[in-house]
């Protein structure tokens, strides 16, 4: 997921770009779902990664929309709605998610070595010389 800004509907705490899934390209405005994870909401839901968001609570998909719409469901108990276009068939669902927008971040596990701080220290060898 490219773009920082948009949302994750992911009870794990990973991504909807959609987790709604993951529209292509972050800021893309064609909706397609490139990903969708493992027992996210958007699994739940049948969501699949060649579907396209077309709207949004009948709102036309942008990830403004998407977002604004997550945040509305917090403080609301109607599910979120997305008309999807799968080939030539459009389908509406109904996501019954209201935990608000979620990023992913890495969280180390307690008694695992810092694996991350090996990977990003400078390398130890010397350049070869040219």
């Amino acid at each position: 997921m490219s773009d920082s800004n948009c949302p994750s509907l992911s009870e794990s705490g990973t991504h909807l770009h959609p987790e709604v899934g993951s529209p292509r390209g972050g800021n893309d405005s064609s909706g397609g779902i490139s990903a969708v994870y493992w027992n996210s909401v958007a699994y739940k839901a049948g969501i699949t990664p060649d579907m396209s968001i077309i709207s949004v609570n009948g709102s036309a998909y942008t990830s403004e929309v998407l977002r604004k719409a997550i945040l509305a469901a917090e403080k609301d108990i109607k599910p979120i709605e997305l008309v999807v276009l799968r080939g030539d068939r459009y389908q509406m669902i109904t996501l019954d998610y209201h935990g608000g927008l979620r990023y992913p971040s890495l969280h180390r596990v307690d008694g695992t070595p810092p694996r991350f701080d090996d990977i990003l220290a400078p390398s130890k060898s010397p350049l070869p010389a040219m």
